[in-house]
């Protein structure tokens, strides 16, 4: 991929794409390798924009040398006749972060524990209920466009995989994520003076764990629990 041109998306994506790269030896920040992004976003008005182009569509008119994609895109660029090359995950806080002020969670603990006790039961859910969460999949995933049911399960696989059921993030997700805040605030250097670990606070979800609540959820289905899912 030297001197060549690689699709992504921007924002967050982005980021994780210029850090992949460059923790494989392929340094953006030294011109090694030129990012393309695929535009994205909302305008003042709230209305999204992009461009028409989708990633695998990229690929196929040679408007980029290579993507990293997941599902469903995968299952398209794999529709186009594309080469797919597994390499192994990114670790990475996937999806979100949940964050908050600790002045309202000193002041509503309460309330924040029922916020991400949601959260673990919505994860619970996906996890357990494959078929029912496919059709949900189906009905709502609209991203990328409508799903057929085979791309809806290749989605859903994906996805179970790597949803922790406890929502503890790794050490390396945590330092890929830093990694990359430092990218961000490389002008200001304020990062810097941030331990990797400052900004996580786990105290509630430990509690939540201690008390057999997210045990409880996968009564019956404790092999779910085992491992870490990314």
């Amino acid at each position: 991929m030297r001197k060549r041109k690689f699709g992504s998306k921007d924002g967050h994506p982005g980021y994780n794409t210029w850090l992949y790269l460059k923790q494989a030896g392929i340094d953006p920040d030294k011109d090694e390798v030129e990012i393309v992004s695929v535009e994205s976003g909302e305008d003042a008005s709230g209305n999204k924009y992009g461009k028409k182009k989708r990633l695998p569509q990229m690929l196929q008119d040679s408007d980029i040398d290579a993507c990293f994609l997941s599902e469903p895109e995968l299952g398209r660029a794999r529709a186009l006749g594309l080469k797919i090359i597994e390499i192994p995950y990114q670790d990475m806080i996937f999806f979100m972060t949940i964050s908050t002020s600790m002045k309202l969670v000193r002041e509503k603990p309460d309330l924040a524990k029922r916020v991400l006790k949601s959260v673990l039961q919505g994860i619970a859910y996906f996890k357990i209920h494959r078929e029912d969460t496919i059709k949900i999949l189906m009905a709502k995933h609209k991203r990328e466009g409508d799903l057929d049911l085979a791309s809806a399960e290749r989605l859903y696989d994906d996805l179970a995989s790597r949803l922790e059921p406890k929502l503890y993030p790794s050490l390396a997700a945590v330092y890929n994520v830093y990694q990359e805040a430092l990218k961000v605030d490389e002008k200001n250097g304020d990062a810097k003076k941030i331990h990797p670990l400052a900004l996580w606070d786990m105290h509630l979800l430990r509690e939540i764990d201690d008390s057999g609540f997210i045990n409880n959820l996968y009564r019956g289905q404790e092999h779910l629990l085992n491992g870490y899912g990314g």
